[in-house]
């Protein structure tokens, strides 16, 4: 049998905000196929930081910390440009609850996972309005292919059934003006949950000249938050935490 590696930043113990309600592991993958310039995982991102590992190996680290906790969450980087479906697969067979998050590049896989009932939540990137020149912006590539991609995993997650979130930070100079939170929120007006995330910089982001933008605060961040009309839309803050508008 041909063992499975996938290249692993990092693993997290335990999170109590990862995975909103429960606490959870956390499995940090390397690298992604975008360079959002906001990203403050921009080792991970370019998949400089990171080590090959075999699932038996991951999976192994995951059950000795099952007497805390019975979640994993798998973040990145973005997960889905790595096989991990194995991952999955032995993940459940375990008798983890897993949540995935993606920036929907890859709806294909989700959708494998999806119906294989390999996830229990997961949680989708919208960063900006699904438009070109807006989502290459907010993704630093060309992205053209990837916008109809997202618009797939979006698709996918609506009728699913499972339990998911669309998100976005918020982030002066790439998606935070009037006419950007209103082109975002009529591409996601057809999603259960909208949450928009404050921006903090300060951990360094992938272009050094975002480090010196300021965040919105909490009240601007409720303001914001007003464009979306989604049944459920909420505001994540440094301030406040998680809040339901």
């Amino acid at each position: 049998m041909v063992s499975i590696e996938l290249r692993v930043g990092s693993i997290l113990d335990l999170s109590t905000v990862d995975w909103p309600g429960r606490p959870a592991a956390v499995l940090f993958l390397s690298g992604c196929n975008f360079r959002c310039p906001f990203c403050f995982n921009g080792s991970l991102a370019t998949g400089k930081v990171g080590k090959s590992m075999s699932v038996d190996e991951i999976v192994g680290i995951l059950k000795k910390m099952k007497s805390m906790v019975s979640s994993v969450v798998i973040t990145g980087g973005e997960p889905t440009v790595q096989n991990i479906l194995p991952l999955c697969k032995r993940l459940k067979a375990e008798g983890f609850a897993v949540k995935l998050d993606t920036n929907g590049s890859r709806p294909e896989l989700v959708e494998q996972l999806i119906n294989e009932r390999l996830v229990d939540f997961v949680a989708l990137d919208v960063k900006a309005p699904l438009e070109v020149a807006a989502y290459s912006r907010a993704t630093g590539i060309e992205c053209e292919k990837h916008i109809e991609n997202v618009k797939r995993t979006l698709a996918l997650l609506i009728k699913s059934g499972i339990e998911y979130e669309c998100r976005s930070p918020i982030v002066p100079s790439i998606n935070a003006d009037e006419q950007s939170l209103r082109k975002h929120a009529e591409c996601v007006q057809d999603a259960n949950v909208f949450v928009l995330e404050q921006f903090w910089p300060e951990s360094g982001t992938l272009n050094p000249a975002l480090n010196k933008i300021k965040g919105l605060n909490r009240k601007e961040m409720l303001a914001a938050a007003k464009f979306f009309k989604n049944p459920v839309v909420k505001i994540r803050t440094r301030e406040a935490g998680e809040e339901i508008i």
